[in-house]
C-alpha cells in the first residue's frame, strides 16, 4: 500500500461542494476473512464520492489500494434499520500529517451505482 499513500494535503479537484455531515451515516466494509468487519463514519459527502478517516494503525489499510473496487454497506441516520448497498471504487488514501486527525488517513471513494440493495434488519 506504501505507493498509495500521498503524505501531504491534496487540493479539491472536484467539482462538487462537499458538505459536512450532521447526522450519522456509517459504512461497514466487509473484506473477507481474517480481517474482521469494519465500520466507519462517513466523513463527508458530495455528489458521487465520500470520504472515511482510519486510523494509520488499522490493519484494513494493508488490504486497501487506490482503484480497488468495493461493496460496502451504507446507513443513514434517517432509517436506522436499513441499509443500502454501495458499489465504490477507492480514488485516495491520503496521510494526514497535520490538525485534529494526525495520525489518520483519509480513504476517498466514488460510489459507482445508486443505492441498489436494500435490506431491512429488525
Amino acid at each position: 500500500m506504501a505507493e498509495n499513500i500521498l503524505p501531504i494535503q491534496v487540493k479539491e479537484k472536484r467539482s462538487e461542494k462537499k458538505k459536512s455531515i450532521d447526522r450519522f451515516y456509517c459504512i461497514e466494509i466487509d473484506l473477507g476473512p481474517p480481517l474482521p468487519i469494519y465500520q466507519f463514519k462517513v466523513r463527508n459527502i458530495s455528489g458521487h464520492r465520500a470520504c472515511v478517516m482510519v486510523k494509520e494503525d488499522s490493519s484494513i489499510l494493508k488490504s486497501l489500494k487506490i482503484g480497488q473496487k468495493l461493496k460496502m454497506n451504507y446507513w443513514s441516520g434517517e432509517n436506522l434499520g436499513t441499509t443500502k448497498t454501495w458499489h465504490v471504487q477507492i480514488k485516495q488514501i491520503t496521510k494526514q500529517i497535520h490538525g485534529s486527525f494526525k495520525g489518520h488517513f483519509i480513504v476517498g471513494f466514488s460510489i459507482l451505482n445508486n443505492p441498489l440493495t436494500k435490506k431491512k434488519f429488525r
